[in-house]
């Protein structure tokens, strides 16, 4: 019996639109998952990538146009069964291709969430993970608005109804796990480790702290860059769902009230009708550029467009000088075909010549093709001149819009895999065929080598003979140079044993001057110590004399018959003493503080309380962050005048006078 082999393991990353999803699942694919071959494009709103598999994305767009429904406003019923029966083998196959790519793969795309029950049918019995994001509902709708101009009220309802589906689906299945945007952003390193051991846990792998590292290392503490635009008041409802959705914990009160999910689909119905089509509004946007990095966004032209117009008109009231221009043809995948780029100024036509780049990914003649909801054409002036411009037309043709562009979008990428493939293909058949000559010329230096080794065999034999001759004449002239070495050496060694005598000689001679000399001083060190003795004896003698005595009371007068001077110092040093234990023993005086803050002090080495005492609080320096020396003196100045410390007057009198410090 053939032995069974595991399916691939799946994530699936659920939440809301612009709730991290993007960024989490870029960690994922960090972390080495396989996250398909046709992902979408970055773009002005997510830098680091969407990381949606673009295949997935437009079976979603399928789904959503099949139940009558829009990523924004789902205001219809979802009928799981009759999708199943229509696009399940469909689906099946998206999930068989994933499967090759690797043992275990992810997918993230937010529409996913108002699917969950379609795709639960689908993946039935597999090994499934589940990621949910969550982020605070002010801040999605804030971005929401920058991106798609959603009003916050329908923003804040659609992360109502997806937490709630999420909720309703997965009933608080064990394999999920939990993340909040802004505790990524803010604690980066503890909540990728605790990401990184729930995935190896879950799959039971090793874990490499190298990976956590690179983990840690993708995320960008800058990129919770959304301000809110209103503050919102959330009912009971919403912040229960925050709750839930942010900690995983159901409150045990928590019922979602009747006909509530109905509540949330008529608003999605009404906002419907009230917009022009079941899509976001397009617009066109022009930037302006002379010598700065970026180009100009309080100069920009926006052109909503409500249509598909062959004709663009970007007018100013006043002419502004540019040198480069950038248009945004649309907020969305587009294909368009650019006829011309004409620039005016009062009217009249610019005679100048302009180069065109952009960043799309296919062109065709004066066909674009752009893989990314930012695209962008960058329109510069030859010779790299500056004019003045005060209107801007332009011609074009929107010939695809939206996701209707992605499958083309698909197929372009899927050729270009094919052309690299084929490339990969040819450079590998090279390879063989360098391999084949490579064997060839291998072979024949063999035998080339063959033929060299033989002939050094006889040079070598040749070489030996000469060698032997060469050796034993070598050996002789060595034996007569070793006898003549010797004969030297004998010789050296005799001459070397002369000089030795010759210098024990001298060396007995200064020995004996040397002892003699030591005699003569010991004898002198005896004379000296006989001297000091005599000296003592003296000096005794003179301090019990009555002169001594005399002159010693003498001194002990002068020192009694002037005492002011001695006793003001000593009582300006009690009073310093004394002011400099007051200020300790006030609570206000802080010398950590006093030192980090004065660093001159620090340096100077003196005693941070005598400083304040005798200098700091005159100048305005604070003893701590509780006493403020500048006020106090401002508000007393009758006690600045007097020259007391700030702190030590408070403490003596401002105290009990419940003066403000």
């Amino acid at each position: 019996m053939l032995k069974q082999i595991s399916k691939p393991k799946i994530i699936l990353v659920l939440g809301m639109h612009r709730s991290g999803t993007s960024m989490v699942t870029q960690l994922i694919a960090k972390w080495g998952a396989y996250m398909g071959n046709n992902l979408m494009s970055a773009n002005m709103f997510n830098h680091n990538g969407y990381w949606e598999h673009i295949p997935l994305v437009i079976f979603h767009e399928k789904l959503l146009k099949k139940s009558n429904n829009t990523w924004f406003a789902p205001s219809e019923e979802i009928k799981t069964e009759e999708l199943l029966i229509e696009f399940g083998d469909e689906a099946k196959q998206l999930v068989d291709q994933m499967d090759q790519g690797g043992q275990i793969w992810c997918w993230k795309d937010p529409r996913m969430t108002l699917f969950l029950d379609f795709w639960k049918e689908v993946l039935v019995g597999r090994d499934i993970v589940y990621i949910l994001t969550n982020r605070h509902p002010t801040d999605i709708a804030s971005s929401l608005f920058n991106r798609d101009k959603l009003p916050t009220s329908i923003a804040v309802s659609l992360w109502e109804f997806t937490t709630i589906k999420i909720i309703q689906s997965l009933s608080y299945d064990k394999r999920c796990f939990f993340i909040d945007f802004n505790q990524i952003i803010s604690e980066p390193e503890i909540i990728c480790n605790d990401l990184f051991s729930f995935l190896n846990a879950s799959f039971q792998l090793p874990e490499e702290r190298e990976v956590y590292k690179a983990m840690v290392r993708l995320v960008n503490k800058t990129m919770n860059h959304s301000n809110p635009r209103v503050l919102l008041n959330y009912n009971p409802i919403q912040k229960n769902l925050q709750r839930i959705i942010s900690q995983g914990l159901t409150p045990p009160d928590f019922e979602l009230p009747e006909n509530h999910i109905w509540f949330l689909k008529e608003i999605f119905s009404l906002y419907r009708k009230l917009i022009p089509s079941s899509s976001i509004n397009h617009f066109a946007q022009v930037f302006f550029k002379n010598d700065l990095p970026d180009y100009d966004e309080y100069h920009s032209l926006i052109r909503e467009i409500t249509g598909l117009p062959e004709r663009l008109t970007f007018r100013f009231d006043t002419a502004i000088e540019v040198k480069y221009l950038r248009l945004d043809p649309l907020n969305d995948y587009t294909q368009v075909c650019l006829h011309s780029i004409q620039l005016l100024n009062q009217g009249k036509l610019l005679d100048i010549k302009l180069t065109l780049t952009s960043n799309a990914l296919s062109i065709d003649n004066q066909v674009f093709i752009f893989d990314t909801t930012d695209p962008q054409f960058y329109i510069g002036l030859t010779d790299d001149i500056t004019v003045q411009v005060d209107e801007v037309i332009v011609k074009i043709d929107y010939l695809l819009t939206g996701f209707s562009v992605l499958p083309l979008i698909l197929a372009i990428k899927n050729n270009i895999i094919e052309n690299k493939q084929e490339h990969i293909s040819r450079l590998s058949e090279s390879l063989k065929n360098l391999e084949s000559l490579k064997d060839t010329l291998i072979n024949e230096l063999s035998l080339k080598n063959e033929l060299l080794l033989k002939n050094e065999l006889l040079l070598k034999n040749e070489l030996s003979l000469k060698n032997e001759l060469s050796l034993k004449n070598e050996l002789l002239q060595n034996e007569i140079s070793e006898k003549n070495e010797l004969k030297q050496k004998l010789e050296h060694q005799h001459q070397l044993i002369e000089h030795k005598d010759k210098l024990i000689g001298e060396q007995r001679e200064m020995l004996f001057s040397l002892q003699s000399t030591n005699l003569e001083k010991s004898n002198q060190i005896i004379e000296l110590k006989t001297q000091i003795s005599q000296y003592q004896m003296e000096l005794l003698k003179i301090k019990r004399s009555f002169v001594y005595k005399v002159l010693k009371i003498l001194l002990i007068t002068m020192m009694v018959f002037r005492p002011v001077r001695f006793f003001r110092l000593f009582r300006e040093n009690l009073n310093i003493f004394r002011s400099i234990r007051l200020i300790r023993q006030s609570g206000l005086f802080n010398e950590q503080y006093y030192l980090q803050n004065n660093p001159d002090v620090a340096k100077s080495g003196m005693n941070p309380a005598r400083h304040y005492l005798l200098y700091g609080g005159f100048e305005g320096r604070n003893p701590s962050e509780k006493f403020d020396s500048s006020y106090y003196l401002e508000q007393n100045p009758d006690e600045a005048k007097s020259g007391m410390n700030p702190l030590v007057h408070f403490m003596k009198y401002g105290k009990s006078e419940e003066r403000a410090v």
